[in-house]
């Protein structure tokens, strides 16, 4: 009886891991070379959200383009302007990006940290409560695309 744990080609080996990885980085680094070079601040140059068009109101991603073009060009107050939670969020997925791509090429050891799962189950919250308090109107209007 095969193992199917790992799904139809087995388990992830470190090089396919390491490849998805180094793709993901570049293709990252591909978008955000045009975010850098095209200022999505200038009406018809991406798509709106669909989100804010069939309702009129901000998703918790609305801004994200704007911030990352002002991260970019070093203006981290506009960009938190923009999307608070976006700017906040980078460094974490940065440092991410960087663990597991050290872990793939056996840099550190292996496995999630102690306690891992529990940080995990907080992003969903933690972008649900941003994205209320972001609708809402009065001291978090701020928040706000």
């Amino acid at each position: 009886m095969a193992d199917t744990r790992g799904g139809v080609d087995g388990p992830p080996t470190a090089g396919r891991t390491r490849a998805v990885l180094v793709v993901g980085g570049l293709s990252v680094a591909a978008a955000a070379t045009r975010v850098f070079l095209v200022d999505p601040a200038t009406p018809g140059r991406y798509p709106r959200c669909p989100f804010n068009v069939i309702t009129g109101l901000p998703c918790p991603g609305c801004g994200t383009l704007r911030a990352a073009h002002d991260l970019f060009h070093g203006h981290v107050v506009a960009a938190a302007d923009h999307n608070l939670l976006f700017v906040s969020a980078v460094p974490v997925m940065l440092a991410w990006w960087l663990v597991a791509l050290a872990r793939t090429f056996g840099c550190l050891p292996r496995g999630l940290p102690e306690g891992w799962s529990r940080i995990a189950g907080l992003i969903p919250l933690t972008i649900i409560v941003f994205w209320v308090l972001r609708l809402l109107p009065g001291p978090t209007g701020w928040l706000g695309p």
